[in-house]
């Protein structure tokens, strides 16, 4: 499992960065649904803050949340937490100092501190996880290890998820592995194996949203995930939680680096959660 999951250390050269774009309408700031609930926000591996960093900045323009924390993380697990707690949807970002930490037994540790910090501050009874790329990974192995002690998991939104693969790691090639009727990928890495084995510890009252990219070249992927690997979510989660549902996006910000900085993505990403 240790050796399969550092082969994801090669989304190290896959950063997000941020770009300018053309707004969308944003909903008006009384629609929001304002809650005590945190949300927290994890990058993927090779990431920084940037990654997330507008998505949080923009969700405080438009009245739809309010930064709370950033939680940093040294490399030997050492929890930082800085910032002002607000009431009114508050968002906790996470930062791994050592981001290309491979070891999802080490990562899904760090998440475990982290959420126990911010819990023992403000006992929250609910929580919210959005993460990109690998974050997906270090957050599911979180869960399956930890359970779900630090409140209760209302919506984990997955944006970007190698939840089976990334082309180029360990031989996948574009189009190389299929889903079949039921969802369930035709060729299955062993740490989606292992997610499969241990299904039955997901949260059953959690709601999942999926969110992909199609850059619509014939790759069938946002150029680093497939789309069979985000979509592989559905049949290992379906059943298991309260909700699925899944979101693709094409065009310019469908790239994998690119995607938390969409207009679209974020506008969604609100509207799932407030």
């Amino acid at each position: 499992m240790k050796a399969s999951l550092k082969g994801m250390l090669l989304f190290a050269g896959v950063m997000a960065m941020t770009v300018g774009m053309a707004m969308l309408p944003e909903r008006a700031q009384a629609s929001y649904i304002k809650s005590s609930t945190p949300t927290f926000f994890l990058n993927g591996a090779g990431e920084t803050s940037k990654t997330f960093g507008d998505t949080i900045s923009r969700a405080q323009q438009r009245g739809a949340a309010k930064k709370a924390y950033t939680a940093t993380v040294s490399a030997n697990g050492a929890v930082k937490i800085s910032g002002k707690w607000t009431s009114k949807n508050p968002m906790v970002h996470i930062v791994f100092k050592n981001n290309r930490q491979g070891d999802v037994k080490v990562t899904a540790k760090w998440l475990a501190t982290v959420l126990k910090k911010v819990d023992q501050k403000h006992n929250f009874k609910s929580y919210n996880f959005v993460a990109h790329s690998k974050g997906n990974n270090d957050f599911l192995n979180y869960l399956i290890r930890y359970g779900n002690p630090s409140g209760r998991l209302k919506t984990f939104v997955a944006v970007g998820g190698p939840f089976n693969g990334v082309l180029g790691w360990q031989g996948e090639r574009p189009n190389q592995i299929k889903l079949l009727k039921s969802g369930k990928p035709t060729n299955a890495y062993p740490y989606y194996q292992y997610y499969l084995n241990n299904r039955s510890k997901l949260p059953k009252t959690a709601k999942v949203v999926n969110i992909y990219g199609d850059l619509k070249n014939g790759s069938d992927s946002d150029g680093i995930v497939s789309n069979q690997s985000s979509v592989a979510l559905k049949y290992l989660v379906s059943g298991r939680v309260a909700s699925y549902r899944q979101k693709q996006f094409t065009g310019r910000y469908a790239s994998h680096a690119n995607q938390t900085h969409s207009a679209s993505v974020q506008n969604y990403l609100y509207n799932v959660l407030w």
